[in-house]
């Protein structure tokens, strides 16, 4: 495995299965449309409810797996190895609930607002080419495309806990096929082979993992690898910088004390959709896996995916 080191409107609606077309107009609703901030919403609120008031980013989830039966940590015990092997009922549903934050985040008009910021920017780390045009190393992206990719995205993603760097938070592969140039009916936009590798060590028990901030930008950092989106311009990192919108809301006092009812009455959203998860840990396959973040690059029919790193940095990993 060669690692390369560096210092660092089409919206669509169709993840609604069974989105109702409204009587009295034809309509597209926005994220400025949705009515967050009504007080009419029950707490038992349907799926299908959900759906039709939040129903941009369509990712979700394809399953869990532990591919590893031994961690890397540090000074590891015999315990650290036992713990590694698994991944408990209650990790996974923490996983699902930051898919429930990342979701309702991305459906505000705030989210909306500060992606289209004219002081926001956002740099092509790669030249290529799709359907709908070609872009080229450090061009500006529209901000409004931008925008639009993370909406209309239905990927199904794997979440995996496997043996990594010591310096890893999260691993993911970047796609070939740049999805912020296909149009939003494309089948790409539907994948079902995307992953996003964590760590087999203690982060599952402690730490960063369990701030939904933290998790929930490294996790939405990684899927934005998923949809093409690299690092290596020279200025404007476009991944680095979807991470720093969700974080900003998120963070924002008054964001969170506008949407804390609605935010509470979304949630849970994916541990519902995925209730059979949760009923189980899952295992490490016996026999052990020989499967690495090489095979599933290719799997994922990439060149190569971008591992994030605690500190922030990143590296390349090629196939």
């Amino acid at each position: 495995m060669k690692i390369l080191n560096n210092k660092k409107n089409i919206l669509c609606l169709s993840l609604a299965l069974t989105f109702l077309v409204l009587s009295c107009s034809n309509k597209q609703l926005s994220p400025s449309d949705l009515s967050l901030t009504a007080n009419n919403a029950s707490l038992n609120e349907s799926l299908e409810s959900k759906n039709r008031r939040l129903p941009f980013w369509g990712v979700d989830l394809k399953g869990f797996q532990v591919l590893d039966h031994d961690s890397n940590g540090v000074g590891a015990t015999a315990e650290d190895h036992a713990k590694a092997r698994i991944m408990t009922a209650t990790s996974k549903k923490r996983m699902l609930d930051i898919l429930d934050v990342i979701r309702f985040v991305i459906n505000t008009p705030e989210f909306e607002e500060e992606m289209l910021s004219s002081n926001r920017k956002f740099r092509s780390a790669r030249t290529t080419k799709g359907p709908v045009g070609a872009i080229k190393k450090n061009d500006y992206y529209d901000n409004k495309r931008v925008f639009e990719t993370l909406q209309n995205v239905k990927y199904k993603i794997t979440i995996s806990k496997q043996k990594l760097s010591l310096s890893a938070a999260a691993v993911a592969s970047v796609a070939n096929e740049h999805l912020y140039l296909y149009p939003a009916d494309n089948k790409l936009y539907k994948r079902e082979n995307m992953f996003i590798a964590l760590p087999n060590r203690d982060n599952w028990d402690g730490g960063g993992y369990l701030n939904t901030a933290y998790m929930g930008g490294v996790v939405l950092h990684e899927i934005v690898h998923n949809l093409g989106y690299t690092h290596g311009a020279s200025s404007h990192d476009t991944v680095y910088g979807v991470q720093d919108v969700f974080l900003k809301v998120y963070n924002n006092k008054e964001w969170q004390a506008k949407y804390k009812t609605k935010l509470s009455q979304f949630t849970p959203y994916y541990s519902i959709l995925h209730e059979d998860q949760l009923t189980f840990d899952t295992l490490a396959p016996t026999p052990k896996s020989q499967k690495n973040i090489n095979e599933q690059i290719v799997e994922n029919h990439s060149e190569y995916a971008c591992q994030l790193n605690v500190d922030g940095t990143y590296n390349l990993i090629k196939k």
